[in-house]
């Protein structure tokens, strides 16, 4: 099982994005999440992270595929990768940023994430966020040089991989 869930919060054509306080992407632009606690299933860590560093309730956030990485020694690492879910809101719960204790919440433009130009989010924010709205669970495979991303394999995930509600791997 991967050991992290990441929830991506979505109201129209804005993200809900969160400049981290502390490692990992401390000072950056990412989704909420965190750490699976002992004996919780993704689906239901992914629901306490999102209250947890929001104060958003959301009953449903839809899987949407996990996210791993590769290191310098060309080693997966899929322990430590983590769970992608997509919370879509129908309504914004507030509008400002919002300083927690995670670091500060604000809502940011679909664009504003993809440009280019772009150096202030984490850097494979850009890789997933263009198919979240799509049905096919994927994978992203992230390899990592020295700590700077060189390449992301995208591929679909076969669904029996994971029951994201299950507290055992499936495959």
């Amino acid at each position: 099982m991967l050991r992290y869930t990441l929830i991506m919060i979505k109201y129209k054509d804005e993200y809900l994005m969160l400049n981290r306080e502390k490692p990992s992407w401390m000072g950056r632009w990412n989704g909420t999440g965190g750490k699976i606690k002992y004996n919780e299933s993704p689906f239901d860590s992914a629901k306490r992270e999102l209250f947890e560093e929001t104060g958003i309730k959301y009953e449903n956030p839809e899987y949407k595929g996990i996210l791993t990485w590769v290191t310098d020694k060309n080693q997966i690492i899929t322990d430590n990768g983590m769970y992608i879910f997509l919370a879509e809101l129908k309504e914004k719960p507030f509008n400002g940023p919002l300083e927690t204790r995670e670091g500060i919440l604000a809502w940011k433009k679909y664009l504003w994430l993809m440009d280019e130009n772009n150096e202030g989010t984490a850097d494979n924010i850009k890789y997933f966020i263009p198919n979240l709205s799509e049905k096919t669970l994927m994978e992203y495979r992230c390899f990592w040089e020295n700590n700077i991303l060189k390449n992301v394999e995208i591929s679909e995930l076969e669904k029996k991989w994971y029951d994201i509600k299950s507290k055992k791997q499936t495959a």
